[in-house]
């Protein structure tokens, strides 16, 4: 249960920061909009404005940069565990994912008629409605995206991993052996020799006297000539 919460408050502090920056994204996107008249109506009259097109694209990039970079640094390594939980903890997942993306859509909402208010507008529409209604959309696709590649890795990782519970019983139980090639793969991956795998010690090196022996000689050569010289012959031998 304690890891399953620590997973919901890094998906809700996620997505907290997501609705405060699709708001702040989408008032960068009036940035530079240029005003094309005003207009009266029977009920009411305003001012009609065309999105500045650089600004426009770089409250997008904004927006998207920050799901993108928010799920790399933060969430990824924080939702990891969602796919070793059971049905009901990916099904809150999803439910606070719909959550999110609504109040999404609710500071974009706000936050444009802190600049249009009532009665003015900005063009062309198309470009409002990618705003205001693709980036909810897009932020419960990618919680969605997001779920399944936690439930992925998490079952790869078991494939890959997975012993047979017989098989783990034989082993524990002396009906079989490792393979005596199993054990060298393991002693090469862990960086160890296969006796300490075994037996708990590493092998001991025989000692018959060429070390020392050759240490000795090797110390009483002096000359740097021979010195290099015989380096480059025991190099070649190696």
């Amino acid at each position: 249960m304690k890891a399953n919460l620590k997973i919901f408050g890094a998906e809700v502090l996620y997505l907290l920061a997501s609705v405060i920056i699709a708001g702040l994204a989408a008032l960068f996107q009036t940035v530079g909009r240029t005003y094309d008249g005003d207009y009266s109506g029977f009920l009411w009259s305003g001012s009609n404005f065309t999105y500045n097109p650089f600004f426009y694209i770089l409250g997008l990039a904004v927006f998207i940069g920050y799901m993108i970079l928010g799920y790399k640094f933060f969430l990824k390594r924080r939702i990891c565990g969602l796919g070793k939980t059971s049905i009901i903890p990916k099904i809150i997942f999803i439910v606070i994912a719909v959550i999110f993306s609504v109040l999404i859509l609710a500071a974009i909402v706000f936050c444009l008629f802190l600049i249009e208010g009532m009665t003015d507008n900005i063009y062309p529409a198309w470009m409002g409605s990618v705003t205001g209604f693709g980036w909810p959309i897009f932020s419960l696709v990618f919680m969605i995206v997001t779920e399944v590649i936690a439930v992925k890795k998490t079952s790869s990782t078991r494939a890959t991993t997975y012993i047979p519970k017989p098989t783990t019983s034989n082993y524990e139980n002396d009906r079989i052996d490792i393979k005596s090639s199993v054990i060298a793969e393991l002693a090469k991956v862990l960086g160890t020799d296969p006796n300490y795998l075994i037996l708990g010690k590493k092998e001991e090196k025989a000692d018959n006297g060429f070390e020392s022996e050759a240490g000795a000689l090797f110390s009483q050569i002096t000359d740097p000539k021979i010195q290099e010289m015989l380096l480059k012959q025991i190099r070649a031998l190696v």
